[in-house]
């Protein structure tokens, strides 16, 4: 169950439709500013949110919506296309210190602990129902990064590089690593 609070403007057309006439039809700019967003799993809460989206009665495309969660600053675009099969497809950019992002998937920070900061970017879109099963891409852009764990003898220091992972194959790709 998600929470929500916050300051939510609205600010465009609504027209209900005649009975028997046509579909009813929304086109409104929301804005949301100084919101909060509780529930979600694994990061938990969301503070600061703020920005723009389009509402229409086919979708709602994100202009651009920022906030903090895990220690970092993210912003957010993309689509969600609500009605018979809701879809979504988004983009998400953030400069992230790692070891608050690995404590995200705590299956993996048993084994391997990273530090230091990354640009981020992950694209990810599809349905929302009946299960949500989205198809992500991450890029990280390493920066003086350092990855310690149990399987290495001493940790890898000031690591610079670009890493792509696709969880849903389970795939790593390191590209200039250094």
């Amino acid at each position: 169950t998600l929470r929500a609070h916050g300051d939510l403007i609205l600010d465009g057309r609504v027209n209900f439709p005649e009975p028997h006439g046509d579909r009813w039809s929304v086109d409104t700019l929301v804005t949301v500013r100084d919101g909060v967003l509780e529930g979600i799993k694994n990061v938990e809460t969301i503070t600061g949110l703020a920005g723009t989206a389009r509402l229409t009665e086919s979708s709602l495309t994100i202009e651009e919506l920022s906030g903090t969660a895990a220690g970092s600053h993210w912003t957010l675009t993309g689509t969600i296309q609500p009605l018979a099969h809701p879809t979504v497809e988004v983009l998400l950019t953030s400069t992230v210190q790692l070891e608050s992002i690995v404590k995200l998937t705590p299956s993996l920070a048993t084994s391997w602990q990273p530090s230091g900061p990354a640009d981020l970017r992950a694209v990810c879109r599809g349905p929302l129902q009946p299960t949500v099963t989205l198809d992500c891409l991450l890029h990280a852009q390493l920066r003086g990064a350092t990855l310690a764990g149990e399987k290495l003898k001493h940790p890898l220091e000031q690591m610079n590089g670009q890493l792509a992972y696709d969880p849903w194959m389970r795939r790593l790709t390191i590209a200039q690593l250094s």
